[in-house]
């Protein structure tokens, strides 16, 4: 959004950061930005981020049955193929105005919402409890990984070719990865031509819900007890709560960098990487120590989960709130910002995995469920930012506004999930009785 937009037609406002000696942006050898095409304000650069959400909240909600009742290999290999396949066309969309661009977003989150979905449909046939986090905390970070890469990649291929190489890039590589998805992918262990006889025995030993068949006679969600069910809306508001600062960090920190501490572009995808960097070193610690902390049964299950759960986002909420009183200190904001995407990375061994832990049997719909309507912050808080920042988006003061909304809610969605909190298998899922019985014979510290 930063390269292709002509930000300076925009109003910075009278509080921007001066351009001063020591500045990242007076290194004379750093390339200038090439004057963006594009004339859209701050409301529809959020309009256009936030498209993407509209798509990825609708296909979370059918997702998560779509992938237990057809299984997650074939879904997640044409929701890859069907992003990238947006993502390529973009380019040539951009110039025929917002709308089609918009259209192209939303195709796009339509797509990836169902690969979610998919991926945590899989993890419950795939993860025994004992390894549930660390599983899924190297999953998950594929996802801090292409944005490492793709923050590093996209600022220089904007200065050269240009703002459209990125999304030729991506876009073919998610073509490649949606082929090598399909090639190594199964729905479940049983399926897996490749599988060795031992660890078919363990997954089925400790995956009950599989071993016993029940999954595969009990293809009916258990809509009203799912829907009524407290776990399940404690950490859907637990993740309404973290997303809201997360997308606010997604979609708008590039333009924090650019618009307010002046910070040239290549550096902008170098310190954005920085940040998502830290978060998958965190992730990956939190999702091992979680599990080795169960494996010794240092804490319950359900301890363990708020523990983790409460220094995510109590980290992510103090540093969040710290940034408006940096002012213009870039060193010490950047350190803090990487700080924050660090603290955060710890949910990996909290709310992540509970998705798994409430019925393993219906992680992908719990996850459509509580993700998808979570999502809805990625609309709303992208469109709150331009809307606070519409007339004057270099403004520290109206910044400051936005980085205490996020942090207020970090620590309200910390409260929530510590108070209400559990990762108890449910007695609506079919891994109940297993997992009980694992549970009686000293197998799982519940």
């Amino acid at each position: 959004m930063v390269a292709p937009v002509n930000i300076s037609s925009l109003d910075h406002g009278a509080e921007g950061c001066p351009v001063v000696g020591g500045n990242f942006s007076d290194d004379n050898s750093t390339p200038k930005k090439p004057v963006g095409e594009f004339l859209w304000s701050p409301k529809v650069q959020g309009m256009l981020v936030g498209a993407f959400y509209y798509g990825y909240i609708t296909s979370q909600m059918v997702g998560g049955w779509v992938a237990e009742v057809l299984g997650a290999r074939w879904l997640f290999t044409l929701a890859v193929l069907a992003s990238s396949a947006a993502t390529l066309a973009l380019p040539w969309a951009a110039p025929l105005g917002a709308s089609a661009t918009f259209g192209l977003r939303l195709g796009c989150g339509l797509a990836q919402g169902m690969a979610y979905t998919a991926l945590y449909a899989a993890m419950g046939r795939w993860a025994p409890p004992r390894e549930r986090a660390s599983l899924l905390a190297v999953a998950m970070t594929g996802n801090q990984v292409g944005s490492i890469l793709g923050m590093l990649a996209t600022g220089f291929l904007c200065l050269n070719p240009g703002w459209r190489a990125p999304f030729v890039i991506f876009g073919s590589s998610g073509l490649l990865a949606a082929i090598m998805v399909f090639l190594v992918v199964y729905n479940e262990p049983v399926e897996h031509p490749r599988i060795s006889p031992q660890e078919l025995t363990y997954l089925t030993q400790n995956l009950p819900h599989i071993s016993s068949g029940t999954e595969k006679k009990k293809t009916q969600i258990p809509w009203k007890s799912l829907l009524t069910s407290g776990p399940v809306w404690t950490l859907t508001v637990t993740k309404t709560c973290w997303t809201w600062g997360f997308y606010t960090m997604l979609t708008k920190l590039p333009m924090y960098l650019d618009q307010v501490l002046h910070i040239p572009i290549t550096q902008n995808g170098v310190i954005n990487a920085s940040m998502y960097l830290t978060q998958s070193i965190t992730g990956i610690v939190a999702g091992y120590l979680a599990d080795l902390f169960l494996h010794r049964r240092v804490a319950s299950i359900t301890a363990i989960r708020k523990g983790f759960e409460a220094a995510a986002l109590l980290g992510t909420a103090a540093s969040t709130a710290v940034l408006p009183q940096l002012g213009c200190q870039q060193g010490a904001v950047i350190a803090v910002l990487v700080v924050a995407l660090g603290c955060l990375g710890l949910n990996q061994g909290g709310d992540n995995p509970n998705v798994v832990d409430l019925a393993p049997d219906h992680a992908g719909t719990i996850f459509g469920i509580s993700n998808g309507l979570s999502a809805i912050t990625g609309i709303l808080a992208p469109l709150v930012a331009g809307f606070l920042l519409e007339d004057q988006p270099g403004s520290i003061t109206r910044w400051s506004t936005v980085f205490y909304l996020a942090a207020g809610l970090f620590a309200m969605g910390m409260v929530v999930f510590c108070a209400f909190g559990t990762a108890h298998v449910q007695p609506w899922s079919s891994a109940y009785i297993g997992e009980e019985k694992q549970a009686t014979n000293g197998l799982q510290l519940k």
